[in-house]
């Protein structure tokens, strides 16, 4: 697929999921737009495992996959024929140094194949820093930039998925 085929799969899918990401992007400067969408593109087919797959050993196949793919991209040789893969070894969005935050992303998916309830707030705020809040570091230009981003990420991701809790139980937290 080519780059900008890539690129367009990866804007739509992010707009078709995610409007909050996919209309952050479109602020982006244009030279760092190719890298936003793949990084919130991967992002979204994250997400979109735990409620596609009928047992979790299939979502933890996907994961796999996920984590293969990295090291495709991370060795910086040939890769899977899939847009979003295509797409994130183009932009140079994942390399060695932020890998973990990719791999942190993957796995902070797993959790939800075996565990998709949240016994409280301060276990949606564990399972937001392990699998939401690393795309703002890896989104990051800079990394002075990103330590206040993370801040700001899981606020942001507290009050994305507060709603499912009782209000009175998250003044307690």
């Amino acid at each position: 697929m080519a780059t900008s085929s890539a690129s367009v799969y990866c804007e739509e899918l992010v707009a078709r999921y995610d409007e909050d990401l996919g209309l952050s992007f479109r602020f982006a400067l244009p030279a760092d737009r190719l890298r936003l969408a793949a990084l919130f593109a991967f992002q979204v087919e994250l997400r979109r495992i735990p409620a596609i797959v009928s047992e979790p050993p299939l979502g933890e196949i996907r994961l796999q996959w996920w984590r293969e793919a990295l090291d495709e991209i991370v060795a910086c040789g040939a890769v899977r024929s899939h847009p979003v893969v295509e797409a994130l070894a183009r932009s140079s969005a994942i390399d060695g140094r932020s890998r973990p935050l990719a791999e942190s992303l993957i796995d902070g998916r797993a959790r939800l194949l075996y565990q998709p309830e949240f016994s409280g707030p301060a276990d949606l705020e564990a399972f937001l820093a392990e699998a939401e809040t690393p795309l703002t570091a890896l989104a990051a230009a800079t990394d002075d930039a990103r330590d206040a981003i993370r801040v700001a990420a899981k606020a942001y991701g507290l009050a994305r998925f507060a709603p499912i809790f009782d209000v009175a139980e998250i003044g307690r937290a």
